[in-house]
């Protein structure tokens, strides 16, 4: 388990995939959402008592999602809530779907199937996935999104589609650049602020064309308004991804989201899982801490070998500078999704120049003088992990 501190949490582990815990003592959730008859649509309260949300996302029944996935028949993901299968609506295009059907043992699937529903309801982004419709019979409770053909960011660095052609260095920039954006529009460009709370790359969903959309909203939170800066409430993420100082104290803040989108930073760099790794257990940000300091600031000494060599050593550092500044211990000292956004812009030009020049690697590989690579003792304290878990969350293709 992760070693924080017995007398700030009691730590569980539960069904899904996610590491969750039992609510600290700054526990201040806003209310649960009211369960209305299956004839009307669901209806969240606002912290101040009116309602959030109408939805006017097309509706479902049951049975119309059998027609639609043929009885469930070909299943594509699964997480803790239940698993995902493909389908098809019957319209003029045929268009394609992905189905998340929660199950009885989901345990709180349905606050989570609340949540997304009401949060995708009122959100709308290119970098989004789409909710198409949901069904809320009394025996059956999905979500229907728009299908993701390509799957996720994490099938392609070390999963099912990684074995097929890897991930070039420029699609892996855009692919972080586009994530960047959308959360960028959950931080600050959509009405109401929001944290998604558990950022990976399995939540990182592509299109046909690999255009990035993050999915999973179902633990995001909502600010009751654009000036709240934290917010206490019950920890929940994943391993590997989640923010220390979050997970220490119960205060979650957009600066959670930007150290999450760090590890998938130096994911897209490595190749390797966020998770622990290795004889010790230890997560992905101290394995590179560790070995750009054993190998004196050699960035190549952490590079994915799937890109044989064929990137800029600028850009790379680039990204590279900006995963350590995302993933820095403490939440103040890292940037906005505003300045991640703008950095990883100018690391797509950088790419997209020299490609355009072709040009060679002849730039510094180690810039060791000017970086502290040296693990710090609240890393050590809080990302120590003693039990090997499988971090890999719910796709939607």
């Amino acid at each position: 388990m992760i070693t924080y501190p017995a007398k700030w949490l009691n730590i569980y582990i539960g069904t899904s995939d996610r590491v969750r815990y039992k609510d600290s003592v700054w526990d201040t959730q806003w209310p649960k959402p009211h369960r209305l008859p299956s004839s009307n649509p669901i209806v969240h309260p606002a912290p101040h008592g009116e309602p959030l949300v109408h939805l006017k996302t097309l509706r479902y029944t049951k049975t119309e999602l059998e027609n639609i996935t043929q009885n469930f028949r070909q299943e594509i993901g699964r997480g803790g809530f239940g698993g995902v299968f493909a389908g098809t609506l019957p319209d003029k295009k045929g268009t394609r779907v992905a189905v998340k059907k929660l199950s009885d043992s989901a345990g709180q699937g349905t606050d989570e199937f609340v949540t997304e529903v009401e949060n995708l309801a009122m959100l709308n982004h290119r970098n989004l996935v789409s909710l198409i419709g949901y069904c809320e019979d009394v025996d059956c409770l999905a979500l229907v999104y728009e299908y993701m053909p390509q799957g996720s960011l994490e099938d392609h660095l070390r999963g099912k589609k990684s074995p097929e052609k890897a991930l070039s260095w420029k699609e892996r920039i855009r692919i972080a650049f586009e994530t960047a954006e959308g959360l960028h529009y959950l931080h600050k460009d959509c009405s109401i602020t929001f944290i998604h709370r558990d950022v990976k790359s399995s939540n990182i969903l592509l299109t046909e064309d690999l255009t990035a959309k993050v999915s999973d909203l179902g633990i995001s939170k909502a600010l009751s308004n654009q000036k709240t800066e934290k917010v206490a409430t019950k920890v929940c993420g994943t391993m590997g991804y989640m923010d220390p100082e979050y997970g220490v104290t119960g205060f979650l803040t957009q600066k959670s989201d930007v150290y999450s989108f760090g590890v998938i930073l130096l994911e897209i760099i490595t190749g390797q899982r966020p998770g622990p790794g290795g004889l010790e257990g230890v997560i992905l940000v101290e394995r590179v801490r560790q070995k750009m300091a054993e190998q004196n600031g050699n960035i190549e000494s952490i590079i994915d070998a799937q890109l044989r060599g064929d990137y800029g050593i600028d850009s790379m550092w680039s990204v590279f500078e900006l995963a350590r500044k995302c993933t820095h211990d403490e939440p103040e000292p890292r940037p906005t999704m505003e300045f991640v956004v703008t950095e990883l812009k100018n690391a797509l030009k950088m790419e997209d120049g020299r490609l355009k020049e072709g040009q060679n690697n002849q730039s510094t590989r180690t810039r060791g003088s000017n970086i502290n690579y040296n693990v710090t003792e609240i890393a050590n304290q809080n990302f120590r992990i003693a039990l090997e878990t499988n971090d890999q969350g719910p796709d939607m293709r």
